[in-house]
């Protein structure tokens, strides 16, 4: 079984998760959470048009690759990272501890599309 997802926007760095207050309080960045937002309701609605979802979330040994359609700028672990956290909240994959081949890429562009194909292994 292979999944594709497609997802449009810049993927942000899961880095700087969260960011300071002059006083020291923790806030989460809102560009990271807004991002998880739309892109979680993104890969639903793709989710929700198989007809055959009874293999979600994966819970075995998965292979995973990743194209980002980016700029020069982004960092393409901190990228994968943000990717990984959003197939687990979203519920495609039960765990991304089960996530044991990878393959990822940056193709430069001025478009921001993310296409990730995720397959048993």
């Amino acid at each position: 079984m292979e999944l594709y997802l497609e997802l449009k926007g810049k993927v942000p760095s899961k880095k700087n998760l969260t960011l300071f207050t002059k006083t020291g309080h923790v806030y989460p960045d809102p560009v990271i959470v807004t991002w998880m937002e739309i892109s979680h309701w993104e890969i639903k609605s793709q989710l929700n048009k198989l007809e055959d979802k009874s293999f979600l979330p994966f819970k075995e040994i998965v292979k995973v690759k990743i194209e980002f359609e980016t700029d020069r700028r982004s960092d393409l672990d901190n990228m994968v990272s943000s990717i990984f956290d959003l197939l687990q909240q979203a519920e495609v994959i039960e765990n991304d501890r089960l996530i044991y081949e990878l393959e990822s890429k940056k193709i430069y562009s001025k478009e921001f599309i993310t296409r990730v194909w995720i397959t048993r292994s």
